[in-house]
């Protein structure tokens, strides 16, 4: 576990520190949460595909082999518990979410690199440390009221 940052060393964070500690930290962290939910959202729906169009080839083989009607119900038990958990981790919309903020914060690393768009004033670093900061205060709020809602369906439940 990382020791935590006394108060002088935050004021003291140049940007070399900053751009390491927090811009490309955060960035790294969105690549990878971004790349594991679009994973787990492909995946789920590539199994829910295979798993449904399965199941007319498996009707046909019924007659044949009698316990296939317990097979094909087996299919369809799998393909809405796959629904299920795609739609309780919500992997489509954090994926979605996860890429916005990370493209966001490349966006911002750019402009105030280049000294474009809002940058090109004096004080352009603490500028960009509040602008940074908003785009992963939005973040955490988008996250924050995900999760409310979710504890607040499974009380209504």
């Amino acid at each position: 576990m990382a020791a935590t940052k006394s108060m002088q060393e935050y004021v003291d964070m140049g940007l070399e520190t900053y751009l390491k500690e927090r811009v490309q930290d955060q960035e790294d962290w969105m690549e990878g949460k971004s790349g594991s939910c679009k994973k787990n959202y492909q995946r789920g729906k590539l199994l829910v595909i295979l798993l449904s169009v399965s199941i007319p080839f498996l009707v046909t083989l019924i007659d044949v082999y009698g316990f296939f009607k317990y097979v094909i119900a087996g299919v369809g038990v799998l393909i809405a518990a796959v629904e299920g958990i795609l739609s309780l981790y919500d992997y489509q919309n954090s994926w979605i979410n996860y890429r916005q903020t990370l493209e966001a914060l490349k966006r911002e690393k750019f402009f105030f690199a280049t000294k474009s768009s809002v940058y090109k004033k004096d004080r352009s670093f603490q500028f960009f440390v509040e602008r940074i900061e908003t785009i992963l205060t939005m973040e955490n709020k988008n996250w924050s009221e995900s999760a409310l809602n979710e504890v607040k369906v499974e009380k209504e439940d």
